[in-house]
């Protein structure tokens, strides 16, 4: 990654269709999507090289589902959502945006160690 940094070498990604970029960049944002869901539902998930497997896998343990994490990751997930939405309009709210990452990660802290 350095030496095609260094040559400047970044134009010939524009000789690639638009469809190809586009295929790579959704299915980049699939595989890390739900390489990331074990943390909202609780329990691990195999690790598979299809995805059709994890989705089996995800929905064959849903009974290992743990509740109070994902309601907590779906709180915190929304309040990142919202957030953004709110930055948007600018103003007042335009702040919020890049600040609220670090407060949700002050707050998960502090709720971690206010439950141990």
């Amino acid at each position: 990654q350095i030496v095609p940094r260094v040559l400047n070498l970044g134009f010939l990604v524009s000789f690639l269709g638009h469809p190809v970029t586009s295929g790579f960049t959704s299915g980049a944002a699939i595989i890390i999507g739900l390489s990331q869901i074990k943390y909202i539902v609780g329990f691990d998930i195999p690790k598979s090289e299809r995805v059709y497997e994890t989705v089996w896998n995800l929905a064959k343990d849903m009974h290992k589902l743990k509740w109070m994490t994902m309601l907590l990751g779906l709180c915190w997930l929304a309040f990142l959502i919202t957030s953004k939405r709110l930055s948007k309009r600018g103003g007042k709210f335009a702040l919020i945006g890049p600040i609220s990452p670090l407060v949700s990660c002050i707050a998960g802290t502090l709720l971690l160690f206010w439950r141990t």
